[in-house]
């Protein structure tokens, strides 16, 4: 068409007559697609579809070979460099690589193969990294005094002296090391994070948390000696965890932990700041990370706990110690390492030790094994049972469309539409609905 071709031509399936975009295509190729329409003169969907990718193939061809020219080093590191920005930038509503790649006019498979080339790692793991990395910085109106990480940790400050710095970040990898942060080596199976200790020292870390001291101890660098790094890490989570008086929401089940945590946080955030477990770093490491990222902007706090023995959910919940405690539902994950469902129950429930006097307890009231607790808290059951507080009603599956349904509370009625498929999807909405009337939300918020 003698026209420049920009890469943003996407893909799209259609339905009926008239071409419905599902998937973005450029302005030119929507015209260049009614044109190639009206010429074969066909207009049955299976042909629309078909010819939609064509046009879509041919386009990007074009654009391929109008860019057969290399790109500069400094060309490729500059783009790199710009995404970065980008992805520090939207850390609080992630962009998409795809969407990095567009913005920087360039194909995404081409962004992902030099963002890998010069930083080592993929996109989606980078920008997983970062927002680990991100959630363990400690503003600045709440940094803490080496005696008082050295009291919160019961450890010995090996090497006390009057002009310690403020600690104001917790980093437990020496590769990622924020300047003035404390660094706590990680002990794992095929790994000892003691084993680089003076590297994180050397790139900017104010001082160390440690089970094992160096040989040689740094005069301008602080030491704590503790008997277990990670039991350290909880102690620290949990006595930073205590600056806040807001509500904190842990949630735990067999599955839909990340999909309950997802819509619970997006309620909440109508009214309020809210600190969410990020991706699903659920377990000892990730949970007291991220209670470390709690920020005086902060107003309420969903924490997502995982496990697979007996006693993982009681040791995280003794740091995140909840208001309201949530458990999605019941399966089968890891019995085998807790002998039946009855098992998974029993370690569900351990959410209930650390749960305060006065909170609330929200269930999955549809769950056979669920329904056989009686706890000593205010108890909320969610589902379709007659028994349920908070009902699903009007449900209705529309396929990848998602579904509706209306859930019905004590005080309201919900009308809900959820664009993901299955009519288990209703049951974190209900939840999510649950939290939101008792942390006192209006019905438009909801």
């Amino acid at each position: 068409r003698g026209r420049v071709i920009d890469d943003r031509v996407g893909g799209g399936f259609f339905s009926g007559k008239s071409p419905v975009f599902r998937i973005g295509l450029s302005p030119l190729a929507v015209d260049v697609y009614r044109e190639a329409l009206a010429v074969a003169g066909r207009e049955d969907p299976c042909y629309q579809q078909v010819l939609c990718g064509a046009v879509s193939l041919l386009m990007g061809l074009a654009l391929n070979r109008s860019r057969r020219e290399k790109p500069s080093d400094g060309v490729v590191r500059d783009k790199i460099a710009r995404a970065k920005l980008m992805m520090i930038d939207n850390l609080s509503e992630p962009l998409s690589a795809q969407q990095i790649a567009r913005r920087l006019n360039v194909s995404y498979s081409w962004f992902r193969s030099a963002f890998k080339r010069l930083t080592g790692m993929a996109p989606a793991q980078y920008l997983i990294e970062l927002k680990l990395y991100r959630a363990m910085e400690l503003l600045s109106e709440n940094r803490m005094t080496v005696k008082e990480i050295a009291a919160a940790v019961s450890g010995i400050w090996w090497n006390p002296r009057e002009d310690a710095p403020l600690v104001d970040a917790v980093c437990t990898d020496s590769r990622h090391i924020t300047p003035g942060c404390l660094f706590l080596p990680w002990v794992g199976e095929k790994f000892d994070g003691h084993n680089f200790i003076d590297a994180a020292l050397s790139a900017g870390a104010a001082g160390c948390l440690c089970a094992r001291l160096p040989i040689n101890l740094r005069p301008d660098k602080f030491y704590i000696k503790v008997d277990d790094t990670r039991l350290a890490l909880r102690a620290l989570a949990s006595h930073y965890r205590d600056k806040f008086q807001i509500p904190v929401i842990q949630i735990t089940g067999s599955v839909g932990k990340t999909t309950t945590k997802e819509m619970i946080a997006a309620v909440l955030e109508a009214k309020y700041c809210v600190l969410k477990t990020p991706e699903n770093f659920n377990n000892d490491i990730g949970t007291p990370l991220t209670l470390l990222g709690l920020a005086p902007e902060h107003e309420a706090a969903v924490i997502e706990t995982g496990m697979n023995h007996f006693g993982e959910i009681r040791y995280l919940g003794q740091m995140v110690r909840p208001d309201i405690a949530v458990i999605s539902n019941i399966g089968d994950a890891h019995i085998e390492y807790l002998g039946s469902r009855e098992g998974i129950l029993q370690a569900k429930c351990e959410i209930l030790e650390n749960l305060k006097p006065e909170g609330i307890l929200i269930l999955n009231g549809d769950d056979a094994l669920l329904d056989t607790v009686d706890a000593p808290f205010a108890t909320v059951r969610c589902g379709q049972s007659e028994h349920c507080t908070v009902r699903i009603e009007d449900m209705a599956d529309h396929g990848v469309e998602g579904i509706t349904c209306t859930v019905v509370t004590e005080h309201d009625r919900y009308p809900l539409s959820i664009p993901a498929p299955g009519e288990h999807m209703a049951y974190p909405a209900a939840m999510a609905v649950a939290v939101g009337e008792r942390l006192g939300l209006s019905r438009e918020e909801i």
